[in-house]
């Protein structure tokens, strides 16, 4: 129960976050604080979502402090489940460019885990 008491806390502070960093990255497109190209707007994606799971990792590893790469995969896998299903009700397409995003995303929450569990906690 302790378990799945951490993860629901973890996926609902790093969902926050990353509404957060979404939230203040449109008001600085919108303000034209930043370019609005659909290259820029991947590239920025892409980095938000790298240090979104990199928390997502750190939280989780900090509060399970074990098995801290197989905590940082099943937090970033049930979010990355939630949306390959998300991409599949809207029909959009999945390819090779979006599995290796994937993975980079999945390879930085395990790397966030080592990191948390390493930092104390208070």
């Amino acid at each position: 129960m302790n378990y799945l008491k951490n993860l629901a806390k973890t996926l609902l502070f790093s969902t926050l976050i990353f509404l957060t960093l979404i939230i203040i990255y449109t008001l600085l497109i919108y303000t034209n604080k930043l370019p609005s190209n659909i290259k820029s707007i991947n590239t920025i994606t892409l980095i938000l979502g790298i240090l979104s799971f990199f928390i997502l990792g750190f939280i989780s590893g900090n509060l399970n402090q074990k098995n801290v790469i197989i905590q940082g995969l099943i937090s970033s896998l049930l979010i990355i489940l939630i949306s390959i299903i998300g991409r599949l009700i809207t029909k959009d397409e999945l390819s090779i460019k979006i599995f290796l995003r994937y993975l980079i995303l999945i390879l930085s929450s395990s790397f966030g885990g080592m990191i948390g569990v390493n930092t104390k906690r208070k």
